[in-house]
C-alpha cells in the first residue's frame, strides 16, 4: 500500500487537484478532517496516507482519506479495506460518483479526474493482489 502511494504521490505535480500523499499532506486539511467526517475513530493524524479533498475552497471537510486499514469518507463513512473488493472512478462531468465496491457505496462526488483515476487504479492492483 505504501509503495502504492509513493507511485501515486510522484505521479501527482505540485499543484494536486484533490489528491494529497503523505508525507506532504497540508496540516491543516488534515486536521480538518480529523475534525469533520473523521472524527470520534480514533485515526491519527501520522495514519493517513492520503488525502482527498473535495471541497471548493479547500478545508478538505469534505473528500475522503485512506489509511492502512481503511477509507474514511465524507460520504461512506468508515469502509475496511478487507470490504471492497474495487474501487470504481467517475464517469460523469455531471453528478459523477466513485464507487466501493461490492454494495456501491459512494466514495466521493465528483468529476471525471486523472488523478482520482490513478488512484483507483492503484487501489485495484492491490485489492487484486492481497
Amino acid at each position: 500500500l505504501r509503495a502504492c502511494v509513493r507511485d501515486l504521490a510522484a505521479g501527482l505535480d505540485d499543484s494536486p487537484t484533490y489528491l494529497y500523499c503523505a508525507p506532504r499532506i497540508p496540516e491543516k486539511k488534515l486536521h480538518n478532517v480529523l475534525k469533520s467526517y473523521a472524527k470520534g475513530l480514533g485515526i491519527e493524524a501520522d495514519e493517513v496516507l492520503v488525502l482527498c479533498d473535495n471541497t471548493v475552497f479547500g478545508s478538505a471537510k469534505d473528500g475522503f482519506i485512506l489509511t492502512a486499514k481503511d477509507i474514511v469518507s465524507s460520504e461512506a463513512g468508515l469502509v475496511p479495506l478487507a470490504e471492497i473488493e474495487r474501487v470504481e472512478p467517475s464517469q460523469s462531468m455531471w453528478g459523477g460518483k466513485m464507487l466501493l465496491n461490492p454494495g456501491g457505496k459512494v466514495l466521493a462526488i465528483v468529476p471525471p479526474d486523472k488523478e482520482l483515476t490513478s488512484f483507483c487504479e492503484g487501489m485495484n492492483r492491490i485489492l487484486q493482489n492481497r
